[in-house]
């Protein structure tokens, strides 16, 4: 019996991994542009279960997906159980991403290398550190097939995030000149995925 339970597990765990592998490509920048960005002023708030979301901006655009991690137990798992790190211009370039390893870990991001291929500040201003809220149920199965290799086209909202017990969180500013330090949760209401 026991046999039993260890070689379905192992299936499980086999093809799991499986259906998560990255996708590979060819040389070359895949996405040009970094998404779009504007600013809502003030918005209507969206409740959620344990959530108030407050949106910020609106942000749409296309993305390579370098990076990927599933949160099950941290406080945020319930609303934004996927981070994902979304790349563009030279960041996009498989020949610029084969040297880097891109680590989540703890809800935030970095990046491992021996030397770097491109200049750091500029592969932090080609990529973004998310957390992807589904808008409905749909969404919610789009984003869970994401792999890191996809190439993403979306549209959403950057939101702040209150849980309902105070604890608050909210999503890092994106200055004029472009530069991004920490990370944006986004309410994705509209999400297509492409391999190549």
């Amino acid at each position: 019996m026991l046999k039993h339970i260890f070689l379905i597990l192992l299936l499980a765990g086999g093809y799991y991994l499986w259906d998560l592998r990255s996708i590979k490509h060819d040389p070359g920048i895949l996405v040009e542009d970094e998404p779009a960005v504007v600013s809502l002023g003030r918005s209507q708030t969206i409740e959620t279960e344990n959530f108030t979301l407050q949106p910020r901006h609106q942000i749409q655009g296309e993305a390579r997906v370098i990076a990927r991690k599933r949160y099950w137990f941290d406080i945020l798992a319930g609303l934004a159980p996927y981070d994902y790190v979304l790349a563009w211009d030279k960041m996009s370039d498989e020949a610029v991403l084969g040297p880097i390893s891109v680590r989540i870990d703890d809800r935030s991001f970095d990046f491992r290398m021996a030397s770097p291929p491109i200049p750091i500040n500029e592969m932090r201003n080609n990529s973004l550190h998310t957390h992807f809220i589904a808008s409905n149920s749909e969404i919610e199965e789009l984003i869970k097939g994401i792999r890191v290799g996809h190439i993403i086209q979306f549209d959403g909202m950057i939101v702040d995030v209150k849980h309902m017990h105070g604890w608050e969180q909210t999503s890092a500013e994106i200055s004029k000149n472009g530069n991004r330090r920490g990370s944006q949760f986004i309410w994705i209401e509209d999400l297509a995925l492409r391999a190549n």
